[in-house]
């Protein structure tokens, strides 16, 4: 389990230029849906605002937006993710 936590941080750290991730959650398939992916909490937060929310957004593996964070709640400024 404490190697998973440890690939998984590593796997967030390439996603966040910002923070350090310190903690992370997967994302798994509920209901209809098959998203799959990680979120993290953020290390810290900058003085002029709370709100760094970070979402990265993949289809199949491709790319399709790198700055999805709408699809976070604003009061969730110290999470990223990434998700497929």
């Amino acid at each position: 389990r404490a190697l998973v936590q440890r690939k998984n941080l590593a796997f967030a750290a390439q996603f966040e230029s910002s923070f350090e991730p310190i903690c992370t959650i997967p994302v798994v398939p509920v209901g209809m849906s098959d998203a799959v992916g990680i979120l993290w909490i953020q290390d810290g937060a900058t003085y002029g605002t709370s709100d760094n929310r970070n979402l990265s957004l993949f289809l199949r593996g491709m790319l399709l937006d790198d700055e999805a964070r709408e699809l976070l709640p604003p009061w969730a400024g110290f999470i990223g993710g990434v998700i497929e």
